[in-house]
C-alpha cells in the first residue's frame, strides 16, 4: 500500500512541476519569443520579498496583481 501511494505522490509532483514549467514559459515568453521583462522582474521581486522580507504568499499575490493592474492601465 505504501509503495502505491509513493508512486501516486511522485506522479502528482511530476504533473504539478510540468504545469509550473508550462505556465512559466507562456508567461515569460510570447509567441514571437520576446521576453516579458516585467513579469520576470515582478516574479523575482515577489520571490525576494517572500524569502528575505518574510512577506506572506497572499500579500505577494495581491501586491503583484495590483502592480500588474497599474502597469496595464498606465501603459
Amino acid at each position: 500500500m505504501s509503495v502505491a501511494l509513493s508512486s501516486i505522490t511522485a506522479a502528482v509532483v511530476g504533473v504539478v512541476f510540468n504545469l509550473a514549467i508550462w505556465f512559466g514559459m507562456h508567461v515569460l515568453f510570447s509567441a514571437g519569443g520576446v521576453v516579458n521583462w516585467f513579469a520576470a522582474g515582478l516574479g523575482l521581486a515577489a520571490f525576494a520579498a517572500m524569502q528575505w522580507a518574510k512577506l506572506g504568499i497572499i500579500t505577494a499575490i495581491l501586491a503583484s496583481g495590483l502592480l500588474s493592474l497599474v502597469r496595464y492601465l498606465v501603459f
